[in-house]
């Protein structure tokens, strides 16, 4: 098993290796809030995809994958100092800024295929209780089916929000991977490009609130300081979305890559 060999010797020696599957993979980031558990209870929420449609879900395939955003992931790309943007509690209020975020960096129309669902803290908090325990750290979570892939996030400020949908989008616009930090790294890269194609095009006039220079200094936690590390070094000669494709379609991975 290599490392890249531009890791220093703490980022190795941190490291450890976190039991993940297909069916469960959790996008997961070292948050100070206490996680704890909720009554499960059915809720079955509806959708909004790219062309405004509006269906409601009744199950959820058992081979569907989960992952996590939590406030922690946004911060490398937000700058400290930056205008309030609205504050947004429904998808059609920016679904429109999401089709051209999504155009810019993928060159290609938002699949349809993509639900995205708007929710309050407490909304938010139900449905996440049919998969796993709860941190006020989380900013929203996706489901990423073989035939429909679905996101939830909390409602928040334009700029959050749209960055929250940006790393989801960036697990399930392509099939989980087995490895946790190359599915990590996948989606980090997709959010790099996400976020560029928002301040380079001014979307939802938010240029003033993405940094120029993202800043690839997550928690130390083995996953995202890993993950974040590899992307950083493969964008010195890299796009950031062919990094994305590469990874997805398993042409690299940061346990063969030698650099």
């Amino acid at each position: 098993m290599a490392y890249f060999r531009t890791y220093s010797i703490d980022d190795i020696v941190s490291y450890a290796k976190p039991a993940y599957s297909r069916n469960l993979g959790y996008f997961a980031a070292k948050s100070e809030d206490k996680a704890e558990n909720t009554e499960k209870t059915q809720y079955f929420p509806a959708f909004v995809n790219s062309k405004g449609a509006e269906y409601q879900n009744n199950r959820y395939d058992e081979n569907e994958g989960k992952t996590t955003t939590y406030y922690t992931s946004l911060r490398p790309f937000l700058k400290e100092q930056r205008p309030e943007t609205r504050f947004i509690s429904v998808t059609e209020d920016v679904q429109c800024f999401i089709d051209e975020a999504f155009g810019f960096a993928a060159s290609q129309k938002m699949p349809e295929n993509i639900m995205i669902k708007i929710c309050s803290k407490d909304e938010l908090r139900q449905i996440h209780s049919e998969f796993g325990s709860w941190s006020d750290n989380i900013q929203g979570f996706a489901i990423n089916g073989k035939k429909s892939k679905k996101i939830f996030v909390k409602n928040s400020h334009l700029d959050e929000l749209m960055l929250t949908i940006g790393h989801e989008i960036g697990h399930v616009f392509t099939p989980s991977l087995n490895n946790s930090h190359d599915e990590e790294a996948k989606a980090f890269a997709f959010a790099v490009k996400w976020a560029e194609a928002i301040r380079e095009n001014n979307i939802g006039n938010l240029s003033s609130c993405i940094k120029e220079n993202i800043d690839f200094q997550p928690a130390r936690n083995g996953l995202h300081d890993i993950a974040f590390l590899f992307v950083k070094n493969l964008l010195r000669k890299k796009d950031a979305m062919q990094i994305h494709w590469d990874l997805a379609k398993k042409y690299i991975s940061m346990w063969n890559f030698y650099g």
